[in-house]
Order: C-alpha cells, then structure tokens, then sequence
C-alpha cells in the first residue's frame, strides 16, 4: 500500500528508492512512447534507430557491443538486425580473424535514414523536456550523474 507524506516530510530511504525505482521505469516508458510517436511512419522503430545509430558510430561493431551501448540483451539487438540488413539499412561480414563473429555497419541508406530521423528525435526530446528549465535539466542531470558515480 501506498503511504503519502505531507509535502516538506521526508521519505524513508527505502521508500524513496522504491519510488525512484518505479518513477524511472515510467519515465523510460514515455520517453519511448514520445520517441515512437515521432518516429511513426519512418519506417524505424527507436530500437531499430539506436541499433542504427550505434553502427554508424561504430562500424564493424557486433550484437554483443551494440548491446553493451544501449539498453537490449544480445538476443534483442540480433532479431532487431536480421530484417535491417533485408531492408539494406544495415550490412553483416564475418569477421576476418573470429569466423563467428559478424560484424555490422550502416549502409549509405541506414546513414541516410537515420539524419532523416535525427531531426525528428531531436524535435521530440525538445518538447519531452519541455516542462523542465535549462537549470532543473541540468540539475536532474547532475543528480542522476552523482548517483551512478557513486554507486557503480
């Protein structure tokens, strides 16, 4: 059950954590609600666009450092590539020197693709962070730092 404390009281740690917990789970799922949204009749879903996005950034990069860089399990980031390289955003090679080992790059149409969104994105995170002042951003920023900083 939920407890409320009047505004001003402080929560217990445990309860703050828990809060936090949850409050970040919804913030990421409306954050990929917004980014869905914007990116709907692209043809590319967000995940798509950060596996997109992390091949531009990294050629030659594999399914197992794709998902090192952003949130999806290797088996994820595989299902994800297989129908991107059928639309020719994305291009496999087995690696010369791990025959096991396929690596990826964004083909000239991926890389074309993903300036097209980018704008997009950024028009999205734009008004996603509309409500919050240059100094409360700065500030959650801060604070999500110094939190990871201190316990990673």
């Amino acid at each position: 059950m939920e407890q409320i404390y009047p505004e001003g009281e402080d929560l217990r740690p445990a309860d703050l954590l828990d809060s936090l917990l949850l409050k970040v789970r919804d913030l990421g799922a409306a954050v990929e609600k917004c980014m869905e949204a914007e990116l709907d009749g692209s043809g590319i879903s967000s995940a798509e666009m950060r596996v997109l996005a992390v091949c531009a950034a990294h050629p030659g990069c594999t399914a197992v450092e794709i998902s090192r860089l952003i949130p999806l399990d290797p088996p994820t980031v595989s299902r994800l590539v297989h129908p991107m390289t059928q639309r020719g955003l994305l291009s496999r090679r087995r690696s010369r020197t791990d025959r096991r080992e396929v690596q990826l790059r964004a083909t000239t149409d991926g890389l074309a693709l993903l300036m097209d969104v980018q704008l997009a994105v950024e028009q999205a995170s734009v008004q996603f962070l509309s409500s919050l002042s240059r100094v409360e951003q700065r500030g959650f920023q801060h604070a999500v730092d110094k939190l990871l900083a201190n316990n990673s």
